[in-house]
Formats: C-alpha cells, structure tokens, sequence
C-alpha cells in the first residue's frame, strides 16, 4: 500500500489560523494546526481524540 504525503511549513496563513484557533478554542498548537489545514485546504478533519474533538466542535 502507497501513501501520499505532503508537509505544509507552519507559515504564512496557516500560522495565523492556527494560532487563531488555539487561542479561541483552548486547543494546542498541535492540535490547531490540523484544524487550520482542513480550513485552508477545505477539507474534513477527522479524529479519534474525544477530549480535544469536544473543543474542536465550536471551530468550525
């Protein structure tokens, strides 16, 4: 099986929605930035993670 993986620098707009949504939802930067790449790509954002997908669920 074959992944295709890209990495995307913590820059630029997808530093500024990330910090953004860290701060107003409580999340860590970590956790934001996979959010702020779902915004920026206008993708979904899946997770497994239920103490963090509470918080993410106002960040829409």
């Amino acid at each position: 099986m074959r992944f295709r993986m890209a990495l995307y620098p913590l820059l630029g707009d997808l530093k500024t929605i990330c910090l953004t949504l860290a701060y107003l939802y409580g999340l860590t930067v970590y956790d934001a930035s996979y959010l702020a790449l779902g915004k920026l790509l206008s993708g979904d954002v899946y997770t497994a993670d239920g103490k963090s997908s509470k918080r993410r669920r106002g960040a829409k």
